[in-house]
C-alpha cells in the first residue's frame, strides 16, 4: 500500500500506547515525592492537583493518538477501495473484449452454416443438372449456379467488413 507509516503496524501502535501508560504511572509515583522535597510550602494535596493536570494533558494526548490511528485506518480503507475499483474497471474491459470475441465467433459460425447450406444447394443443382443433362441446357442451370455464387460472394464480403471493423 502507498503511504505506509510506522504507526500502521498494530505492534508498534500497541508498544507506543504501553509506553505512554508506563510513563503516566511512573510520573504518578515520582512527582509527589519530587514536589515535596523541592518545595517547602506546598499545601497538602497540591502535588496531586498538578498530577491531575498532567493526566488531563495525557488524556488529551491519548485522544489525539486515537484520532491519528483512525485517520490512518480510513486512509488505508480508501486506498483499498480505490484499488478494488481499478480492478473492477479492468475486469469490465476484459469482459467486454471477451464478449466481442464471442460475438465474432458466433457470426463466423453462422456464416459457416450459411456457406454449407449454399454448397448443399449447389450440389443439389448440379445433381439436377446431371439428371436433366439430356433435356437441359447450360443456360437453364447456369443462372441458378451464378445466383448461388453471387450469394456466397456477398457473404464473404460481409464477413470481411465485419472483421475489419
Amino acid at each position: 500500500m502507498k503511504g505506509n507509516s510506522i504507526l500502521d503496524k498494530w505492534q508498534v501502535a500497541t508498544a507506543v500506547l504501553l509506553l505512554l501508560l508506563f510513563s503516566i504511572v511512573a510520573l504518578w509515583l515520582w512527582l509527589p515525592g519530587y514536589l515535596t522535597s523541592r518545595v517547602n510550602n506546598l499545601p497538602q494535596g497540591s502535588s496531586y492537583d498538578a498530577l491531575s493536570a498532567l493526566f488531563t494533558g495525557l488524556a488529551f494526548a491519548g485522544l489525539i493518538f486515537t484520532i491519528v490511528l483512525q485517520q490512518r485506518q480510513i486512509k488505508l480503507q480508501r486506498e483499498d477501495f480505490l484499488s478494488q475499483l481499478e480492478e473492477m474497471k479492468m475486469s469490465r474491459g476484459e469482459i467486454a473484449r471477451q464478449v466481442n470475441v464471442q460475438e465474432k465467433h458466433l457470426r463466423l459460425g453462422l456464416a459457416t452454416l450459411e456457406m454449407k447450406s449454399l454448397e448443399t444447394r449447389i450440389a443439389e443443382i448440379q445433381l439436377q443438372g446431371l439428371q436433366w443433362m439430356e433435356n437441359a441446357r447450360f443456360s437453364n442451370i447456369g443462372p441458378h449456379i451464378a445466383k448461388v455464387k453471387a450469394e456466397m460472394d456477398s457473404i464473404i464480403e460481409d464477413l470481411k467488413r465485419a472483421f475489419d471493423s
